[in-house]
C-alpha cells in the first residue's frame, strides 16, 4: 500500500510539473521597445534597428513592412517632423506616389515617426573650449 501511494504521489508531481512547465511556455513574451517580432528584435543593437538604422520602438514593424519597403530608411532618419508633417507627407505619397492605404497602420506609424524624429531644436554649434592656445608660424 505504501508503495501504491508513493507511485501515485510521483505522478501527481510529475502532472504538476508538466502543466507548470506548459503554463510558462504559452504566456505572451514581454515586449521591448514594443516590439513583438522576434526576428527584428534580435537585430536590435543599443536601441537602433541595425539593418535600417532606424530606432527601436513601438511602430517599427509597420514602418519597416509599409515605408522601408519602397524607400530607403535614410529618408526617414534624414527628415523630422510633428506628427502633422508626418501626415502631411504620408498623404503626398497618397497622392503623388501611388502609396496604397495604411488603413489601421497609418496612426501607429505616424505616431512612431513623431516620438522617434521629432524637430529638434537645433542652433549654433556650441563653443569651443580650448585649454591652451598656441601661435601659427
Amino acid at each position: 500500500m505504501k508503495k501504491k501511494n508513493t507511485v501515485v504521489i510521483f505522478f501527481c508531481a510529475l502532472f504538476l510539473i508538466c502543466c507548470q512547465a506548459e503554463n510558462d511556455s504559452t504566456k505572451a513574451k514581454p515586449e521591448k521597445f514594443g516590439i513583438t517580432n522576434e526576428h527584428i528584435l534580435s537585430q536590435v543593437e543599443n536601441g537602433i534597428h541595425t539593418p535600417s538604422g532606424l530606432k527601436a520602438g513601438k511602430g517599427l514593424e509597420s514602418v519597416l513592412v509599409f515605408c522601408v519597403s519602397c524607400h530607403s530608411s535614410k529618408l526617414i532618419t534624414q527628415n523630422r517632423a510633428t506628427e502633422e508633417g508626418w501626415l502631411s507627407m504620408i498623404h503626398w505619397m497618397y497622392e503623388t506616389q501611388n502609396l496604397p492605404p495604411l488603413g489601421d497602420h497609418e496612426p501607429i506609424i505616424v505616431k512612431y515617426l513623431a516620438e522617434n524624429y521629432a524637430p529638434e531644436e537645433v542652433g549654433r554649434r556650441q563653443q569651443l573650449e580650448v585649454e591652451e592656445w598656441y601661435e601659427l608660424n
